[in-house]
């Protein structure tokens, strides 16, 4: 999602739920995913955050609730 940021107007902040077989440790997970979007996004897609959650949060509708993420 992007949060607001008082420098760069907007930054991307990725929360991400493991699968529940992976094995790795999340810092192993962190740099996967940030070699992968820079190799195949570039360093402007680059996540200024990434947090890893258990769940994503939803609306009653069944859609990810970003309010709930921001």
């Amino acid at each position: 999602i992007g949060v607001d940021d008082n420098k760069f107007g907007s930054l991307l902040k990725l929360y991400i739920v493991l699968n529940k077989h992976y094995n790795g440790s999340v810092e192993d997970a962190e740099k996967v995913i940030r070699n992968t979007i820079h190799e195949n996004n570039g360093v402007y897609a680059s996540p200024k955050e990434i947090i890893f959650i258990k769940s994503l949060p939803h609306t009653e509708v069944g859609k990810v609730d970003l309010k709930q993420l921001k």
